[in-house]
């Protein structure tokens, strides 16, 4: 995919972000690059056969304080040769971009990659079942009728292990 095409992607996931969130975003910058470094596989953790779609690096927002000022931007990568390595679609590319910006810009606001796991998790699944409503469903009784259960009563929330990029089944 040319550059100028992936960077539309990167933009276009940014536009979805909320207003409220995308209008905290200070003192970021968000780059393309084509592949991680050595240096960007440790900082991350992860080794030299791992993959990594994107990196924060930075001070989180929530750890910022009176002290926060005079300092060079936060920086979001997103790595486009890992991302259309795992992808097997233009489709699923567009996903992948999406997803990783979001979890990327998660990390801007102080979430851990714990606590995006389980969100990131919590959404597949209810992207699962609006796609195909289980006749397993569970109904209740709500006076006279019968209802399903509260999107928040519904959801499944398994955590994924992989550190990295989710694996074929998660997505």
């Amino acid at each position: 995919m040319r550059r100028e095409v992936f960077e539309e992607l990167v933009l276009a996931a940014l536009e979805e972000l909320p207003p409220a969130f995308r209008e905290k975003l200070e003192n970021v910058e968000i780059v393309i690059e084509g592949w991680p470094s050595r240096h960007d596989l440790a900082r991350a953790g992860i080794g030299p056969s791992g993959t990594l779609l994107g990196l924060y690096s930075g001070v989180p927002r929530t750890a910022r304080g009176v002290w926060y000022g005079n300092v060079l931007p936060d920086r979001i990568t997103i790595y486009q040769g890992p991302i259309e390595a795992c992808c097997r679609s233009g489709e699923e590319i567009v996903q992948t971009v999406r997803d990783t910006v979001m979890h990327e810009i998660g990390h801007y606001f102080g979430l851990s990659d714990q606590r995006l796991r389980e969100i990131e998790a919590a959404r597949r699944q209810q992207a699962r079942s609006a796609e195909s409503p289980s006749p397993h469903r569970r109904y209740r009784r709500v006076g006279g009728a019968f209802d399903a259960p509260a999107e928040d009563e519904a959801m499944d929330n398994t955590q994924s292990t992989d550190d990295q990029a989710p694996s074929p089944e998660e997505r």
